[in-house]
């Protein structure tokens, strides 16, 4: 049976490669810089599908009144990086496609993340 853990880690297994530390669902330890992988609940029988979030965080830059403002210029460079990483992948098994890309806030951490969303198509048979 397949499932999202193993969409998660191939998709995690293209990216690591990358210069930011990588993370499975969510973030350990304290980093200024890094990229969580997590995937939305798959559907399907034969052929599975499912959204596949990687979303590369990138903490806030403090401007002189206190406040934070997004490092947007970091955020497109790895943006850039990782996209390029994660660009049109079909395998015997598993294909992976570019659906969305946008810029989210978080912030309690002070930070921005670019979302890059992929949809995963499996033969299960």
């Amino acid at each position: 049976m397949r499932t999202t853990f193993e969409v998660i880690q191939r998709v995690y297994d293209l990216v690591k490669t990358g210069a930011l530390p990588v993370f499975k669902l969510n973030k350990l330890g304290t980093h200024s810089e890094y990229v969580v992988v997590n995937a939305m609940p798959m559907t399907g029988v034969e052929l599975k599908k499912c959204f596949v979030n990687v979303n590369i965080h990138v903490a806030d830059i403090k401007i002189s009144d206190g406040t934070t403002v997004a490092n947007t210029k970091r955020l497109e460079e790895l943006s850039t990086q990782y996209a390029g990483m994660l660009e049109e992948i079909d395998t015997n098994d598993m294909a992976l496609y570019y659906v969305s890309q946008g810029i989210e806030r978080e912030e309690a951490l002070k930070e921005h993340y670019a979302n890059i969303k992929l949809m995963c198509k499996l033969i299960d048979l």
